[in-house]
């Protein structure tokens, strides 16, 4: 037996029990130990799908959440600003008061990233539960959490 799969369902489980506790995991400290235990079990995942050969498909529903990052990053990218009155007049006429010959979609930039990367990592919990929580037993651990 592997033993990537059970690392990649404890850090499941560890983000899964911590992220509530410490004031909602709003302080950065918390965030960067939540993000450092996901990225383990990311890594573990990996591993286990490297090791085992597994071609298992994908949820269509992770494909949905990805197109969501993908549109995202498209707000993020600089349009001139003749195309961005055209897609977008509001946004156009705000960057417009900059005098910007180039601004992006996004009218915070900075939270849409931000945004972006939260939804990155609910993209990898979700590839982690995916592999990892296959079995009644798994099913009945993050059950009882």
């Amino acid at each position: 037996m592997s033993v990537y799969r059970p690392l990649a369902t404890a850090c499941l489980l560890l983000v899964c029990l911590l992220a509530p506790w410490f004031f909602g995991s709003v302080q950065v400290q918390v965030q960067v130990w939540l993000w450092a235990i996901l990225g383990l079990g990311l890594a573990a995942t990996v591993g286990e799908l490297v090791t085992n050969r597994s071609t298992s498909s994908v949820p269509a529903t992770f494909w949905v959440a990805s197109a969501a990052v993908v549109l995202g990053g498209w707000q993020l990218l600089p349009w001139p600003m003749p195309l961005l009155s055209k897609i977008s007049p509001a946004t156009a006429q705000l960057w417009g008061l900059a005098e910007r010959p180039w601004a992006p979609l996004s009218l915070h930039p900075a939270e849409t990233r931000y945004q972006i990367t939260l939804l990155l990592g609910a993209l990898a919990a979700f590839w982690i539960a995916n592999r990892s929580v296959n079995t009644e037993r798994t099913r009945g651990i993050f059950l009882l959490a």
